[in-house]
Order: C-alpha cells, then sequence, then structure tokens
C-alpha cells in the first residue's frame, strides 16, 4: 500500500477499500518493520508519509494499532518458539496471536504464512510474480 511501483499496490489498494467502514488492526511491530524496509534514503520519505497516514487513520478511527506489551511480546516468542517447522518471524508470529484474540480471519497481505497459519491473506502473487 505504501510503494506505488509495488507489484501488489493497486491490489492493496482495492482491498484496503474493500474493507469498508470495519476498523483496521495493526501492531505496531507491523509498523516497524514497514519503516525498517522503507529506511533506504531512496524510500525513507515513503516511511515518513506511511506513519503519517497512519496517525490520521487512528485519528479517524479507522485503525487500532495494538502497541506490543511484554505479555504479547512473550506470546508471540512462545508461538516462534513452538514453530520450529515454519519460517514465521516474531513480527508474524505477534499478528498470529493478536488475530486470533481479536477474532480477525484475514489480513491485508501476501504472505503465505499467514494461510499456513490459518489466515486468509486478501492478496495474492501470481506465479509469474513470486
Amino acid at each position: 500500500m505504501v510503494n506505488r511501483r509495488d507489484q501488489l499496490h493497486e491490489q492493496a489498494q482495492a482491498a484496503y477499500r474493500s474493507i469498508g467502514n470495519a476498523i483496521r488492526l495493526t501492531t505496531d511491530a507491523v509498523l516497524i518493520e514497514t519503516c525498517n524496509a522503507l529506511s533506504k534514503s531512496a524510500t525513507r520519505g515513503l516511511a515518513v508519509s506511511f506513519m503519517s497516514k497512519i496517525g490520521e487513520a487512528e485519528t479517524l478511527g479507522i485503525l487500532k494499532v495494538i502497541h506490543v506489551s511484554k505479555k504479547l511480546l512473550n506470546e508471540g516468542w512462545q508461538l516462534y518458539v513452538e514453530r520450529v517447522d515454519k519460517e514465521w518471524s516474531l513480527t508474524d508470529c505477534i499478528s498470529f496471536i493478536v488475530m486470533r484474540v481479536k477474532g480477525c480471519q484475514s489480513a491485508l497481505t501476501a504472505d503465505h504464512h499467514f494461510r499456513q497459519a490459518g489466515y486468509q491473506p486478501l492478496l495474492t502473487v501470481s506465479s509469474s510474480e513470486t
């Protein structure tokens, strides 16, 4: 959703709009991961714009940022440790815990790890794009 040159940008925009008035959830771990991915000087401005939009969405009440408490970090870490058969990141594991607790079934991602964990990624990558 951040980088217009991203192959999934249009799909992400459409999926975001299709959610309608439902409150979106994310974690500060996801926000940190996103900003880290955009930390190069060529994309750093995208991170600044992204975080500004996050703040606006929170103010409008259409986004809730879940802060990673010690308890949530520990639960995410426990899942990370338990699932040595998966290549899930700690951020993924934290997201899975939040999704389970909040009753979420889908995520605005193309990450196949979410499907492995039993969730529905709203974005798809065609085999020619992988």
